[in-house]
């Protein structure tokens, strides 16, 4: 079964209509996609490189995903990084950076999460058909990947973070 979004109006309202992941939006329509920066206590963060197969194939990026219908942002994130690299965050210690809109084609928010704690990367398990592998990367390493184009979406990540991660 395919994945179904809430659909959102402009002002991030639940607007009652869902969507299934893969229908085009229509104008004024939005879904909700969350993305969490892990970073340890010597400021590294945790990047994963995308599936082979999918849209960016072979990119990195950080943990992330869209939320599900009737799932509020908070536990979205928590869930896709669950999911994605088998990290369990305590509620509590994830901290919400901001929300922002894109008006795209199949248009959609992003809000914007961090955790910062230890993490055994070893320990870490990579989500088959969604995740190659992660690694350590440092704050430099990462805005040059944005810059060079190797980072995923980092035409949309990098202006709206700067100041907040960059």
């Amino acid at each position: 079964m395919s994945e179904v979004w809430d659909i959102y109006d402009k002002n991030k309202k639940r607007t009652g209509r869902i969507a299934q992941r893969g229908t085009a939006l229509k104008n004024g329509e939005y879904h909700l996609v969350v993305f969490v920066w892990i970073q340890d206590t010597s400021g590294r963060y945790v990047i994963s490189k995308r599936w082979h197969d999918k849209q960016g194939g072979g990119m990195w990026e950080t943990p992330a995903g869209s939320a599900l219908a009737g799932e509020e942002s908070k536990q979205a994130a928590l869930r896709e990084v669950q999911e994605e690299i088998g990290l369990f965050i305590p509620e509590d210690q994830l901290e919400y950076i901001k929300s922002v809109r894109y008006d795209t084609d199949n248009a959609w928010f992003a809000d914007y999460y961090s955790y910062k704690g230890n993490i055994d990367l070893d320990a870490l398990v990579c989500q088959d058909g969604e995740v190659q592998c992660v690694r350590w990367a440092s704050h430099d390493e990462i805005k040059e990947m944005m810059e060079n184009g190797t980072f995923f979406h980092s035409e949309f990540h990098y202006p709206n973070l700067v100041g907040e991660i960059f």
